[in-house]
């Protein structure tokens, strides 16, 4: 077999070299043929005389003919190359979902977390806004969250779950629609499987064979995840909601899910940090103290 190199090396023009790669003639043949006759030599003139003036190279169009690409795309193809422009391509969305009565994050969110649509926290992707959403639509601890953070600008906080602040508990038991989530016109956290509606990630809470079920009794999964109704029929449920009481003792809609755009190397320096750094147990003095006097 004849490679590329030695093709050229022997003086085998592209266009022969492409037609034998096509399984039309072999290398040698297709270099040592001698026109029949006359005219199919006044003919290939002709042709090489076209095929000179013409902007598309020999080498393309022979493959053109072979059925291989159009002319067109052969004369254009150009070597693929990633999307510079893509935002989303070097950032990462990080969830705590926390306390607001205790001020501490109680589960983690991780890759295997599930989302109130079924999919898993990894079946998620960031999608760019398109819309800018008024703040004035949303929450107050919605719009709080929506603000970069003053420790770090680049941090950009998206939204909260799962309800609103209010000393009502018909209020603050369910989150409100997925879509308020976010008002800077930055990124949805949108699940990639084919038809699905979920517009945003919203954590549910699950430990092994248990997880979390609305105050409807039904699974997280018969509820629209864009609207969080229940799904079933003649249930009255319009959201989704539980009574569910977390270990730090309080109910779960007391607890919010914070939405964290980080860059890639903003993640690798945390994690870097937190290596480095002893634990918090070692710097909190007093309570080692105590440990010491009991």
């Amino acid at each position: 077999m004849v490679t590329t190199g030695q093709a050229h090396d022997s003086g085998v023009p592209a266009e022969t070299e492409a037609k034998a790669q096509c399984g039309l003639e072999s290398v040698e043949q297709a270099a040592n043929a001698e026109p029949s006759s006359t005219d199919s030599m006044d003919s290939s003139v002709d042709l090489k005389a076209t095929k000179a003036t013409s902007s598309v190279p020999a080498e393309a169009e022979a493959k053109a003919q072979c059925g291989l690409e159009s002319v067109e795309q052969a004369a254009n193809a150009e070597p693929e190359s990633k999307d510079s422009n893509d935002a989303s391509a070097d950032l990462k969305a990080k969830f705590a979902w926390t306390c607001r009565d205790c001020d501490r994050s109680c589960l983690p969110v991780r890759d295997e977390s599930q989302c109130i649509c079924g999919h898993r926290l990894r079946e998620h992707r960031l999608k760019p806004l398109n819309q800018h959403i008024s703040s004035e639509a949303m929450a107050p601890d919605q719009v709080a969250d929506t603000q970069p953070s003053d420790k770090n600008p680049e941090l950009q906080k998206l939204g909260s779950l799962p309800g609103n602040p209010s000393d009502s508990p018909s209020d603050s038991s369910s989150s409100s629609s997925p879509s308020r989530l976010s008002s800077c016109g930055l990124f949805q956290v949108v699940c990639g499987r084919a038809k699905c509606a979920c517009e945003s990630f919203f954590f549910i809470p699950a430990q092994g064979s248990w997880i979390l079920r609305c105050r409807c009794k039904h699974k997280h999964v018969e509820h629209d995840p864009s609207s969080h109704r229940c799904t079933r029929p003649k249930c009255s449920c319009d959201k989704f909601d539980s009574p569910w009481v977390c270990n730090c003792n309080h109910p779960w809609a007391h607890h919010t899910q914070h939405t964290n755009v980080l860059t890639r190397q903003q993640i690798l320096r945390q994690r870097m940090e937190d290596m480095a750094s002893p634990a918090p147990e070692v710097n909190n003095v007093e309570a080692l103290m105590r440990g010491l006097q009991a």
